[in-house]
């Protein structure tokens, strides 16, 4: 896995990949969920890879926001799972 640095849940996009523990792209985030107003992050709407269908992975299922990372070296985001 490439060495990554955290970033805040704010700075996450619509269309960023969404990356799995073993290092595998299932999707893309869809929708960010949390209180701008209060900080706190809730969690990610995901959009599978291959499928129709939408998930919501809760901030306690993902790596939450203090493991949100940027893949050093890479222009782009990468949120894993």
């Amino acid at each position: 896995m490439p060495e990554t640095q955290p970033i805040s849940w704010r700075s996450i996009v619509y269309g960023t990949p969404v990356i799995s523990s073993d290092n595998e792209r299932v999707g893309t985030v869809n929708e960010v969920l949390g209180s701008d107003s209060e900080d706190i992050f809730h969690g990610l709407r995901v959009a599978l890879t291959g499928r129709r269908q939408d998930v919501m992975v809760d901030a306690e299922g993902s790596a939450g926001a203090r493991d949100l990372v940027r893949a050093s070296g890479s222009s782009s985001p990468a949120v894993l799972v």
